[in-house]
């Protein structure tokens, strides 16, 4: 009678706790499966945060606006570079310039026209992009005002009454290396910006 006792508890106890396991089983099932695994991880980023960290990359990512804008004045810059790179080379060897034009001016128009628009390009970026290519956008920043500087100095050298070749050809130099520095800058936030260049 005793023996018969024992057995049936003992079988009762064992059912009781498959019954557990299975009820505890089926909670870390659903714990898995319910808001994007939080359950079973805490730290685990929840839906919305990983919704708030596309939509924050996708903003940051340049507009068709901008994929233009940055193809013409990237164009712009290192069409200024060479032209500064082409009328040293003239210096140098002597040569003359092509028939019916005028290589300070057009190398002086080359030169405004990659300041300005680089500048502009900077303006028009979003506050969200701004604050998160802040290190960037100064490096940038900087680059441009060395261009304007560079610029002003070629001025003043081509502005002289008599031509003195080897204080233009430094000069030239140095505006080279300037528009070589900012072209490099600009393709550094335009490969942020998520920006392929053609």
């Amino acid at each position: 009678m005793v023996r018969t006792r024992v057995m049936i508890a003992v079988v009762v106890l064992l059912l009781g706790a498959q019954v557990l396991l299975a009820q505890r089983g089926g909670g870390r099932s659903g714990g898995r499966g319910g808001a994007g695994g939080r359950a079973g991880n805490p730290s685990a980023p929840s839906e919305t945060e990983e919704m708030k960290d596309f939509e924050r990359g996708f903003a940051l990512q340049a507009t068709p606006e901008q994929v233009s804008q940055f193809q013409v004045l990237s164009k712009n810059t290192e069409a200024a570079r060479k032209q500064a790179h082409d009328f040293l080379h003239m210096i140098e060897t002597g040569a003359q310039p092509p028939e019916f034009s005028d290589p300070v001016d057009d190398l002086k128009d080359a030169v405004q026209e990659a300041h300005d628009g680089s500048k502009e390009f900077a303006q028009k970026l979003s506050q969200l992009q701004k604050s998160s290519f802040k290190a960037l956008t100064k490096k940038l920043a900087k680059a441009n005002a060395d261009v304007a500087k560079q610029g002003q100095a070629f001025d003043q050298e081509a502005g002289r009454a008599k031509a003195d070749h080897q204080g233009m050809a430094t000069v030239l130099k140095q505006l080279e290396e300037a528009l070589a520095n900012l072209r490099a800058e600009q393709l550094d936030i335009g490969k942020a910006m998520g920006i392929q260049m053609q």
